[in-house]
């Protein structure tokens, strides 16, 4: 577990970034069901949920937002209430463990301080 710096450094010298997210089908099914079924704090780790460290970041206090990895901003699932303006400038990816079929389960916050230790989800480029 890291903050949010350290651990894109981390994905970088691992040869890629902190996942970017495009599409609910790569949410749900690339990164939601991986860390539910693979992940250091899982389903099965009788938690009730984990918070991960996405890629996306925000310049101007929420307002708008931008993912690291140079992607477009072109998708966003935030849970109900978020983004937070005025909020941290991260964002993280908050799952509550149930059924990863069901997209009410996980989306994107900003209700973390940057500084505070998290796992990450890299995403690498081949």
């Amino acid at each position: 577990m890291m903050n949010l710096t350290t651990t894109e450094e981390y994905c970088q010298l691992c040869g890629g970034h902190l996942t970017s997210i495009h599409s609910l089908d790569e949410l749900r099914y690339t990164i939601v069901y991986n860390v539910y079924t693979n992940g250091p704090l899982n389903a099965y780790t009788n938690t009730q949920s984990a918070n991960y460290w996405t890629g996306l970041y925000s310049t101007n206090d929420g307002r708008t937002w931008k993912w690291n990895d140079g992607s477009p901003y072109n998708y966003s699932y935030w849970m109900s209430g978020y983004p937070y303006k005025g909020g941290p400038s991260c964002a993280n990816l908050v799952i509550n463990w149930g059924d990863y079929n069901n997209p009410s389960s996980y989306g994107m916050a900003n209700n973390m301080n940057c500084s505070t230790s998290l796992y990450g989800i890299c995403k690498y480029y081949s």
